[in-house]
């Protein structure tokens, strides 16, 4: 029997999936993924977790095409982020690129905006800004914007 990542996600999502939670400063950052790859996925959710099922199990189909594992990332849940301090939170993590769902430019704290699915590079970093995962999934011509943004940020 072959378990490819994204069943093993779908059945043991919540207790493979390392949370690593980074300090500086008494101030904790609690991200889903092992950031391997310095990869910052920025999220929103009310939901309590980082991410819901749903939208996790979403967003893993994402990476996985980007040849990408959650081992790579860290997803941050921006609504529980108690200092929003997009300065500490990238230097934190040593983020290189920045992937917005659902959280503007401007939200984040960054000093410009720029519209969905534009590859924006800053301060030595490569930033994406695009729609919620929820929106995204429910949307083809999104999942297809999505999908052309990453492959050109991520060289696919």
């Amino acid at each position: 029997m072959r378990l490819t990542p994204q069943l093993l996600t779908d059945l043991y999502g919540n207790v493979l999936i390392e949370t690593v939670q980074k300090a500086a400063a008494g101030n904790r950052l609690n991200v889903l993924g092992s950031n391997e790859k310095n990869i910052l996925i920025v999220v929103k959710s009310d939901s309590g977790a980082i991410l819901p099922q749903p939208e996790l199990t979403f967003l893993t189909s994402i990476l996985t095409a980007c040849k990408l594992r959650l081992e790579d990332v860290a997803i941050l849940n921006w609504n529980t982020v108690a200092e929003k301090d997009y300065k500490e939170i990238l230097h934190q993590l040593e983020s290189r690129f920045v992937l917005l769902f659902d959280v503007t430019p401007l939200q984040f704290g960054l000093p410009m905006d720029f519209p969905p699915f534009q590859i924006q590079a800053f301060d030595t970093r490569q930033y994406l800004f695009a729609p919620a995962l929820q929106k995204i999934q429910e949307h083809k011509g999104l999942k297809g914007e999505l999908w052309t943004a990453l492959k050109k940020l991520f060289i696919l």
